[in-house]
């Protein structure tokens, strides 16, 4: 019963990547981490500064105080740049380019400008792409991430592109298993 509800929670948190990419105004694909991804972040640093509130009605001696306090403290501090940065970063497609925002700017590559296609399993997994001036970090674990990599199929070809669509494969049939 458990392995059935973990197997079907699972399937319902990834999905999003295999599915349709949501759009702008203008009609680009914008890529965004998955929501339920962005929900536990952002839920786990909330709670981490509830408990940090909440510390000084915990009764504990000075030493036990100011231990737990760094350690929640630090907690907090890693969780609130990782919501930061979640939230705020985005990828855009547009028919010539590649754009990512980040929290301390955005960098783009146009797809003409594309030098090689690699993939990093840093982070969940990103698709690098390496251009002449920039190199651009597209998450694979984002709502529409199999209609960006179709996309870059088709503006580069299956040969240029075969890290990504490899790692994207791999990643299907991890899911699939379970």
């Amino acid at each position: 019963m458990s392995i059935v509800l973990v197997r079907q929670l699972t399937r319902k948190i990834i999905m999003p990547m295999y599915g349709p990419a949501k759009r702008n105004a203008e009609g680009d694909m914008k890529l965004t981490r998955l929501a339920t991804f962005r929900w536990f972040i952002s839920i786990g640093f909330l709670f981490a500064l509830l408990v940090l509130i909440m510390s000084p009605y915990i009764e504990m001696s000075p030493e036990e105080s100011r231990q737990f306090l760094l350690v929640i403290g630090g907690c907090s501090v890693v969780l609130g740049m990782c919501t930061l940065i979640v939230l705020v970063s985005k990828t855009v497609v547009t028919d010539s380019s590649v754009r990512t925002y980040l929290v301390i700017g955005s960098k783009s590559v146009d797809f003409e400008e594309i030098q090689s296609v690699g993939f990093t399993r840093f982070f969940g997994g990103q698709v690098i792409l390496q251009g002449a001036r920039s190199t651009v970090r597209v998450p694979l674990m984002s709502t529409g991430a199999a209609e960006f990599v179709e996309k870059l199929t088709e503006k580069l070809g299956r040969e240029r592109n075969g890290a990504a669509v490899q790692a994207l494969a791999e990643q299907k049939r991890q899911f699939d298993r379970l």
